[in-house]
């Protein structure tokens, strides 16, 4: 155990003493459940097993999650990083959707949430995939498609503002919304670039040399294309190796699926949650335009993961807004 890099860590980064002490009491109480195992042979069904022992001892807290996370990312075990982050990436979603239903309609949130419970953190990520087909099929039976479509794309995802408003300065600042569209792709393939030239973890994916190939062979990917006043946005897929390996359709699009709500529903036959359920990311892309332009734009979903269309492509509308 590498205690000492997770203390470097903390340190470094102004946590409390009482949240780095907390964070390396974490640890320890996990490498005690480990015992004998060495580093090299924790697995992702070793961190399952250890995640059911803390939902049950409820002691499936946020802080444990994320001081567990950040120490493989510490020690470079990007796989097992990565899995965390499934468990980690819903967090605040549901409570943002349910927000968004009060919002935007008359208080139904209590009817669509009246006999549902909630998952909490930890939870295995297939059986998360019922709750969100009980919870979509409610959503569709107590909503119009306009209330679903504005009350799951939004920014449930908590993205902070700041970022966007500064891209909407770079925008302001070009001569044309295809300027910026391109100057942003260009941006986010150097991102790329300085990730796989460093070998570091970008979000939830590992870059190869066959991602960046991939992203850079498509604009919308990472950033949008304009056509008339609709901009086209297409998802980066969660696993680009895999998905451009994958064999079969029901592959591609467990690869390309980001979503923890309802990515383990696509190798489960038990489990059918309808395309609408996309929406929510439709939110998450269409997001920076919204802080731009300073409205909430109209969002499509065209092709989804969950409709085994080998893409997540959305169709954001520019016609409410005036742009260069």
């Amino acid at each position: 155990m590498k205690k000492q890099l997770l203390l470097d860590y903390y340190t470094k980064r102004g946590f409390s003493k009482e949240e780095t002490q907390s964070a390396l009491e974490s640890l320890e109480d996990f490498f005690e459940y480990l015992k004998s195992l060495k580093i090299d042979e924790i697995s992702t069904k070793v961190i399952d097993d250890y995640i059911k022992i803390l939902v049950s001892t409820c002691k499936n807290n946020v802080e444990t999650f994320l001081a567990l996370a950040r120490y493989f990312y510490l020690i470079n075990n990007k796989d097992i990083y990565i899995h965390f982050t499934k468990y980690l990436g819903g967090l605040g979603v549901i409570e943002n959707i349910k927000d968004r239903i009060n919002q935007h309609t008359s208080n139904l949130e209590e009817v669509v949430f009246d006999d549902i419970e909630m998952p909490i953190l930890g939870t295995n990520l297939n059986d998360i995939s019922f709750y969100t087909e009980k919870l979509i099929n409610k959503i569709e039976d107590k909503l119009t498609f306009k209330e679903l479509k504005v009350s799951l794309a939004g920014n449930n995802h908590n993205m902070p503002v700041e970022p966007m408003l500064k891209e909407k300065g770079i925008y302001e600042n070009s001569e044309s919304l295809d300027e910026y569209l391109k100057n942003y792709y260009a941006r986010k393939i150097e991102e790329l670039q300085y990730h796989y030239d460093n070998d570091l973890v970008w979000y939830e994916q590992k870059i190869t040399k066959k991602v960046l190939e991939y992203v850079k062979s498509n604009q919308e990917i990472l950033s949008a294309v304009r056509v008339g006043n609709k901009l086209y946005s297409m998802k980066i897929p969660y696993d680009i190796e895999a998905y451009l390996n994958a064999k079969t359709d029901e592959e591609k699009a467990y690869y390309l699926c980001h979503c923890p709500f309802a990515r383990e529903s696509v190798r489960n036959d038990k489990v059918n949650i309808s395309k609408n359920w996309c929406y929510c990311s439709a939110g998450y892309a269409k997001f920076q335009f919204d802080i731009i332009f300073e409205k909430e734009l109209p969002v499509k979903v065209l092709k989804s993961a969950l409709n085994l269309d080998g893409a997540c492509r959305f169709e954001i509308d520019l016609s409410e807004v005036q742009f260069k």
